[in-house]
């Protein structure tokens, strides 16, 4: 290895605590087929490698086969002092280290090469289609390996709505927030067939913090490393709210799992732990009366409605209700869409009639956080 080499694989191990590197050096041998003492292991490290093949019999029940094939050629993708990217088609040991060190512990720049080559072999210039194919493949991922690893607290499959609607939704969000250099958001059709630079790319993943988020728990739960270790962040602890007073009572949420992520991101930090069931029209009936008995004085909650045509949407209240004619909440309010298409919605500042119960304005629900929402009421 040439000191450049040398250097470079160093500055990138030295990211990670010593107990990081020994989970990462475990989980490369077991890849690579090493064994021996660890004096061998440290000497023979850099000659041994990672195929495809082995990659996918150690991730064929936690992850999806396609998130593994884009996981093997973001390691490819790797650039090494005096080697071509891409010429082998196995992982050495400092390309395995290069990429964990720039998903997990990277900024936008560093992520987004690699990112590139897991949405495209070839790299950019890419089409709006195949990141929507990336999106799509990282969410059905992620909810997929929280899943199999008993990580989703009290939610499940079985409990929630479909996610394979969830997933499409999501991903059709963070799409949204693609934008091209003069500024302007390509929709619809048009986003599927624009090409899309590096540039734009970077942009895109520094401005969406799910995407990073959700690689990192693809890679830590998909792969088994470092998902049991101190330097997870909230994003991670938190990006699925421990599920209370749903288990064992027949009620299929609202919610998808995909739903319920990225609606749980946009709650205040000390709100996210945990959701507790306060009232299901399917368990205590069809009455404001009995929805105010369950809900006032009960501290901030989430309301989400069906209405007759099946479109779901609710919204956010950061106060406690308490059956008063005045406004309550504040900015934290927001409203949000479930189905056909997920989006929230934030304060605006226009007015502060933020949130009031049906028992006091007799129309409904009150969070006036968005114009393009009419008055903000969920009747």
């Amino acid at each position: 290895m040439g000191n450049a080499e040398s250097n470079a694989y160093q500055n990138h191990l030295s990211r990670f605590l010593p107990e990081e590197q020994s989970d990462i050096d475990g989980l490369f041998d077991t890849l690579s087929g090493s064994s021996g003492s660890a004096g061998a292991k440290n000497a023979k490290a850099a000659k041994k490698t990672v195929t495809l093949a082995a990659l996918q019999a150690h991730t064929r029940e936690p992850l999806p086969e396609a998130m593994t094939a884009r996981l093997y050629n973001g390691m490819k993708s790797i650039d090494l002092p005096g080697k071509s990217a891409g010429l082998s088609e196995q992982i050495a040991k400092e390309q395995f280290v290069i990429f964990m060190s720039n998903l997990l512990k990277g900024n936008a720049d560093e992520k987004i090469s690699i990112i590139m080559r897991m949405i495209a072999k070839k790299g950019g210039p890419l089409k709006g289609k195949q990141i929507q194919e990336f999106t799509e493949d990282l969410i059905t991922s992620v909810v997929h390996v929280l899943s199999y690893r008993k990580e989703l607290k009290g939610w499940s499959l079985e409990n929630t709505r479909d996610s394979a609607s969830g997933v499409k939704a999501l991903a059709s969000e963070l799409l949204s927030e693609l934008k091209l250099p003069d500024g302007t958001k390509p929709v619809g059709s048009q986003l599927l067939e624009t090409s899309f630079d590096q540039s734009v790319i970077e942009d895109w993943v520094y401005r969406v913090p799910q995407i990073s988020v959700f690689l990192s728990v693809v890679i830590r739960q998909g792969l088994h490393v470092l998902h049991s270790l101190p330097d997870q962040t909230n994003d991670i602890l938190n990006l699925v709210p421990h599920c209370k007073g749903i288990k064992g009572r027949g009620v299929v949420s609202l919610f998808d799992i995909p739903a319920i992520i990225y609606i749980n991101s946009h709650l205040p930090a000390e709100m996210q732990h945990k959701w507790q069931l306060l009232f299901s029209s399917r368990l205590h009936g069809e009455s404001f009366s009995q929805l105010c008995a369950h809900i006032v004085n009960k501290g901030p909650c989430i309301v989400i409605i069906r209405d007759l045509d099946g479109f779901l949407f609710g919204g956010f209240a950061s106060h406690s209700w308490e059956v008063k004619p005045q406004f309550q909440g504040d900015n934290r309010c927001f409203l949000f869409s479930v189905f056909p298409t997920l989006a929230v919605y934030t304060y605006t500042g226009y007015n502060d009639h933020l949130q009031q119960p049906p028992a006091v304005s007799q129309r409904g629900f009150y969070t006036g956080c968005h114009g393009s929402l009419g008055s903000g009421r969920c009747p």
